[in-house]
């Protein structure tokens, strides 16, 4: 998972706008994404890169495991949310008891094996994917669906699996501008088509 800012992506969507609208409705959360090291001026702090989203997977490994283990030593958060298991795994025997949540956008591994990925590969994805999700205490999901297929493929109680509807703030997506205002606004040339 990326810096929204520096990395295009909906997950990487959905966590920067948690880490901006989350405090304002009081809720105290601190961050690790792959990033430069811009990102923790750019976020007051608040979130800190563990390494490139360019670098080699090893050293993004070795990245959040040094980064994880200098924060929980600076301050014992008694939960852990997580939104990938690829950046979950690697620091799983760090987190002691420490109960964890995390976010299920969908089955990595298989939508790999949809794209066409190598079986291997998908083998390993799905075998990444279910050592971390054993260790998990609480899923939030967006349907019934990715309810049914963490259940279903991945073996997880019915009752470890929350469903939490998306939300919107719809003023930020009001369709009612303009084209001309709408390209103002994401400061794209009046020129370019919409």
């Amino acid at each position: 998972m990326g810096w929204f800012p520096e990395q295009a992506g909906g997950l990487n969507r959905v966590y920067y706008d948690c880490t901006r609208y989350l405090p304002q409705a009081g809720v105290e959360m601190h961050g690790l994404v792959a990033g430069s090291t811009a990102v923790s001026e750019n976020s007051g702090g608040q979130v800190q890169a563990f390494a490139s989203h360019k670098s080699p997977l090893w050293q993004r490994w070795s990245g959040i495991r040094q980064t994880m283990h200098r924060v929980l030593k600076e301050e014992d958060y008694p939960l852990v949310v997580s939104h990938f298991a690829l950046y979950t795994f690697p620091i799983l025997d760090q987190l002691d008891s420490r109960p964890m949540v995390m976010h299920f956008q969908g089955p990595w591994a298989l939508e790999g094996h949809v794209e066409g990925s190598n079986t291997v590969a998908t083998r390993l994805k799905w075998m990444l994917e279910r050592v971390t999700y054993k260790r998990i205490a609480k899923f939030i999901v967006l349907s019934e669906a990715f309810r049914n297929t963490l259940h279903q493929e991945y073996h997880i109680p019915l009752e470890r699996i929350h469903i939490i509807p998306p939300g919107v703030d719809t003023e930020r997506f009001d369709t009612t501008i303009t084209p001309q205002e709408a390209r103002s606004k994401l400061g794209w040339s009046q020129e370019r088509p919409i």
